[in-house]
Parts: structure tokens; sequence; C-alpha cells
């Protein structure tokens, strides 16, 4: 079966010859290695056109213009030729039975996706001792789990395999939720996801990554700051949830997970009319398991999601 690999590049000389040949040397070779360039400024192209004289799996486009994150890889996807796709950061190194291993999963469980975890190396290459799920503090979730991706993600980009089928449902990626939380959602609709908890990538984290795993990006916290932090925090989980919802509704989907998401976006719409939302905690106190299965501290995040905006401008450091 052939299998995609869609790597979107911006700017990413310095480390794109070790991702590219750790996904060139991996144990299942049926791929096609699909790039796609953002408009780069510096020498990734170069680079990349030096090891398609390798290996003529690899296929390169370039878009006419700076799309930007959700928007080139959603690019890139369209591109891809294989019954299944593994999404590729720029920057990574792959174990080289990743692929074997996830598709072998895959098969058995009949999933739409699979994800694995990683292991978190820094700019240099060196091993930080830490795992991606531990850092993050998350718990790894499978099954037909959507309620438990509404307020958060374990499953990561550059992590995932998934049936090329899903992107009849993925289209149009919502500009407010990033990708791989959104592709992962989706799955979970349409079948299960499921994970293999070994670390099976090497993710390196510098001072360009788009996720700040280490949280090592420090602003200076002010009490304005901090209170218009929570104020587009609160606009930006509104409009997921209206992102949920029109997913719901353009493909028909009624269920009690619906329900339960439509309730606690009728609630989040007032986040500014109230210091505690006494609805929105019976809702999470009830359905805790489900939509709180990636936290780690469900208590905290029940009483934290119930909280409203004047509740913040009280306790600003809440």
């Amino acid at each position: 079966m052939l299998i995609s690999v869609a790597i979107c590049t911006y700017n990413g000389e310095k480390y794109l010859e070790e991702q590219l040949r750790s996904v060139m040397e991996q144990s299942y070779n049926n791929l096609e290695i699909i790039i796609n360039d953002d408009c780069s400024t510096d020498n990734t192209l170069d680079v990349a056109y030096a090891l398609q004289k390798e290996d003529n799996r690899i296929k390169i486009y370039q878009n006419e213009k700076n799309l930007g994150f959700n928007k080139n890889f959603e690019k890139t996807l369209q591109y891809c030729n294989g019954e299944l796709i593994s999404l590729c950061d720029q920057d990574d190194i792959w174990d080289l039975d990743k692929i074997k291993k996830q598709y072998d999963l895959l098969k058995k469980t009949n999933s739409s996706l699979v994800y694995c975890n990683a292991w978190l190396i820094n700019a240099q290459g060196d091993d930080l001792n830490q795992n991606l799920f531990s850092q993050l503090h998350v718990n790894p979730i499978r099954g037909n789990t959507q309620l438990g991706l509404i307020f958060d993600n374990c499953v990561s980009g550059n992590t995932m395999l998934f049936k090329k089928s899903l992107l009849n449902l993925i289209y149009p990626i919502p500009d407010i939720i990033f990708f791989d939380r959104w592709i992962a959602f989706v799955a979970s609709y349409d079948s299960t996801i499921d994970v293999i908890e070994e670390p099976l990538i090497k993710y390196r984290q510098h001072g360009g990554n788009v996720t700040d795993v280490l949280r090592e990006k420090k602003v200076k916290k002010t009490l304005k700051t901090k209170l218009d932090k929570r104020d587009k925090a609160f606009m930006v989980k509104v409009n997921q949830f209206k992102a949920f919802i029109e997913f719901f509704n353009k493909h028909n989907i009624k269920n009690e997970n619906t329900k339960i998401i439509e309730d606690i976006y009728n609630e989040l719409c007032d986040y500014d009319k109230y210091y505690f939302n006494f609805k929105l905690y019976s809702i999470y106190k009830k359905y805790q398991d489900k939509i709180f299965e990636i936290k780690g501290n469900k208590t905290a995040a029940i009483l934290k999601f119930s909280c409203g905006l004047k509740m913040y401008k009280i306790f600003p450091f809440l």
C-alpha cells in the first residue's frame, strides 16, 4: 500500500536533510515523499532538490505566495496519492520503524488514524530526557473520543498516520483550530483513533517551533496583558466550538455528544457576563470522564473552564 509522507517546509534548511533522510530510510519503503514549500527565503529548496537526486520518491512543489501554517498543510495534502498519509515536520528525526509500526496497528484495528508519543530533543539533537505526553501532562486517548478533543489535544501532527479518505471530511480546516487537532477530531467521528505510546520520533525543540512544548517563550505578564490573553482565549474557544457545531450540521450528525457541545457553546457565548457558570460546571462535572479525558487534573479543569471573564478580572492570575 502506498503511503504519502507530507512535509510542509518554510525556511527549514538547518534541519531538513536530517529529517528527510530519516524518512528516506524507513523500513516501510512503499512511500512517496511530498514536499510543499511555502515561499522559503533560505536554502530549503536547494536541500530538497539535492536529496531528490538521490531518491525519486521525493516530489517537490512550491506555493506562489505564503499561505501560512494551516493552509499550507491543507494544500500539501491535496498532492498526496497514497491511501494513507503521514504528516511530517521539517526538523525532527524519525525512528526507522515509525511508519511500519503505525501501519501495522492501523491495519490491525482498522482505525482512521494512529498517532504516537515522541522524545523531545533540543536544537542540537541532544536528548532532553522527556517525552511529549509527560511534558504536556496529557493522557493519550483512543477510540471514539470526540469530546476529549474539544478542550485539549494529545495528537501531534508530526506523529500521525491516517486514511486519505478522511480528506473528504477534513476540508476546509478551520483557521481557528490547529490542523492536527482538527484531523484527530474528524477521525474520531469517522471511526476510531488509536495510539502507540512508544516514542517513535525525536521532536526537536527550538526557537522556531510553532508549538512551544517546553513553554520557553516567555511573555512579560501585566494585569492588562493577562486579562487581554484571557479575553482572547475565551473568544478563540467560542469560535472553536462554533466550528465543531458547523461540522456536525454539515454532516447531519446528531447524538449525545453534539448536544453536549451545543449546550457548552451556548453558555460560553456569554463568557464576559458571568463570574462562575453553574450550568457549565454541572455539564463538566457530569461528563468529566469524556470531556476532560486528556487532562491530567480533571477537578482543576472543571473549575477553570466554569469561570467567566468577570472572575478573572477579580483574580487575574488564577
